[in-house]
Parts: C-alpha cells; sequence; structure tokens
C-alpha cells in the first residue's frame, strides 16, 4: 500500500527469519532423468572449463540446453508436477537463519 503497510498479497509466505526455499520431493522422477542426462550431455567438463570459457561460447551452450529442455517440456512438466503435488505433499522447510 502507499502508506507502507503491508497487503496480504506483498506479505512473504516464510516465517520472519526463515529462508524462502523449500525443498520438495519431485513427483515425476522422469523429469529428473531427463534434466540429468541433459546437464551430462551438455556440460561435460569439470566446471573450471565452463568459467574459462568466452561468454559468447558459454551463452551458445547455455541457448542450446535451453533448447532442449524447451523441445522436451521440461518446464511445463516441472511446474505441472510442482502443482500438482502442493496441497498433498508433506515439504521440507528449512529452519530459521
Amino acid at each position: 500500500m502507499a502508506d507502507g503497510t503491508d497487503t496480504p498479497l506483498m506479505r512473504p509466505s516464510f516465517a520472519d527469519n526463515a529462508s524462502g526455499i523449500l525443498v520438495s520431493s519431485l513427483g515425476d522422477q522422469e523429469v529428473l532423468d531427463i534434466l540429468s542426462k541433459l546437464i551430462a550431455f551438455f556440460f561435460p567438463r569439470p566446471v573450471q572449463h565452463y568459467v574459462e570459457m568466452e561468454a559468447e561460447a558459454f551463452r551458445a551452450l547455455v541457448l542450446q540446453a535451453q533448447d532442449e529442455l524447451n523441445h522436451r517440456n521440461v518446464g511445463r512438466r516441472l511446474a505441472s508436477d510442482r502443482i500438482g503435488s502442493r496441497s498433498s505433499e508433506k515439504c521440507f522447510r528449512p529452519t530459521s537463519r
């Protein structure tokens, strides 16, 4: 609001002094398998290799990986998995900082 007070839409959904990260199980294990295989395929070298890459070459590699993720509808499948399990799944909430 204009006076600086919280509105329900602006209020965080986690407790004060707590992390906003929510860790939960993935229901669609095939999505995890796809992600693991694509990461191994596009990024098989040690992290230092990618740190030392020219920015444009790294961006091109990331774009190829993102195009493949999109082609396989991984984002939609992850969102669908999360929406479908939100109300029924127990989530692990990190402790307060």
